[in-house]
């Protein structure tokens, strides 16, 4: 009898043996591997903690948003605003904590802990820092055309947007910088003023305004000698008319022949006085127009017209214009 039960041993486990691996119970081929255990929403928060404390905050804020996908709490807001504020993510952590700030689901407490952190956020955002690094010393700097100081200059507290430096000092270039502030955050400047190189002054082109005054010149020259050629004959038929009994008709100090010789005199020098203004004359108008066209743009340089006047007392010169 136990011979049997041993041969039948043996059998079954020789039909075992023989059985192909794929007929054995096997998982199926398409079968999905199996799910991974999620941590426990409180180690996340926890290890979001610990790596805010020591200062790694992208590691923390990755820990305190996925505690907060998972939970949907919205006092988890408030941790990430931290995080976003250290991270220099200002506009994102206002926005964070208004939200803790307005959620009736967060306790009061918490609701005015973050109320409290979003009015002292928003005064940071309401003004910026602007550094200005000047040289040399003594430099006049102005922001937005107002002048601030000498530098150097302590750092200023200015709106944020966009504002304009200027520096400038006797004896040197004025430089003019513009600069973007952001609230809460600190916006340098650095001016360094260049001496100023004095332009050397440049010759006439040509000389072409050199002539202009020599014409002008022998033409009041000419006048000046045509007037005292009029004036001398004018004093020659004084000599006649001012002479003793000429209101009479008959001279009694000047014989007839001097008096004839004198009004002849007195003719002549006065033609030929007249002559000469006129030629003067001519010839400083001539100049005068050759001025006025070669005359600087206006604003720079000199203008000036001749004028001149005759009588029969006498003749004048002169000019007006800009020197």
């Amino acid at each position: 009898m136990t011979s049997r039960l041993v041969a039948a041993a043996l059998g079954c486990v020789a039909l075992l043996a023989a059985t192909p691996p794929f007929a054995r119970a096997a998982a199926p081929p398409d079968a999905p591997p199996p799910a991974a255990v999620e941590r426990p929403v409180q180690d996340v928060i926890d290890a979001a903690k610990a790596a805010f404390e020591d200062g790694r905050y992208e590691e923390a804020f990755a820990g305190f948003e996925e505690a907060q996908k998972r939970t949907g709490q919205v006092g988890i807001f408030y941790p990430i605003a931290r995080c976003y504020e250290e991270l220099d993510r200002l506009e994102e952590a206002l926005a964070a904590y208004e939200r803790v700030a307005a959620a009736e689901s967060v306790p009061a407490a918490a609701r005015g802990k973050a109320d409290t952190a979003a009015r002292l956020l928003r005064d940071r955002l309401a003004t910026g820092r602007l550094v200005l690094q000047v040289s040399p010393f003594g430099a006049t700097v102005l922001v937005d055309g107002a002048v601030v100081g000498t530098a150097p200059v302590e750092p200023l507290d200015v709106a944020p947007g966009k504002h304009t430096v200027a520096v400038r000092r006797v004896g040197f270039s004025t430089m003019t910088r513009d600069v973007d502030v952001q609230g809460a955050r600190t916006a340098t400047v650095v001016v360094e003023l260049a001496a100023a190189v004095e332009k050397p002054v440049e010759p006439p082109d040509d000389g072409a305004s050199f002539w202009p005054w020599v014409t002008l010149g022998v033409g009041g020259a000419v006048s000046i000698g045509g007037a005292i050629s009029v004036w001398s004959g004018e004093q020659d038929h004084l000599e006649i008319t001012q002479a003793e009994g000429y209101s009479e008709g008959q001279l009694v100090d000047m014989s007839r022949d001097r008096a004839l010789a004198l009004e002849a005199s007195g003719d002549d020098k006065k033609l030929v006085g007249w002559i000469l203004v006129g030629v003067g004359s001519a010839v400083m108008v001539g100049s005068a127009v050759w001025l006025a066209l070669d005359a600087p743009p206006e604003g720079e340089g000199t203008t000036v017209v001749p004028t001149a006047s005759v009588t029969p007392g006498g003749a004048a010169l002169g000019a007006v214009g800009r020197f």
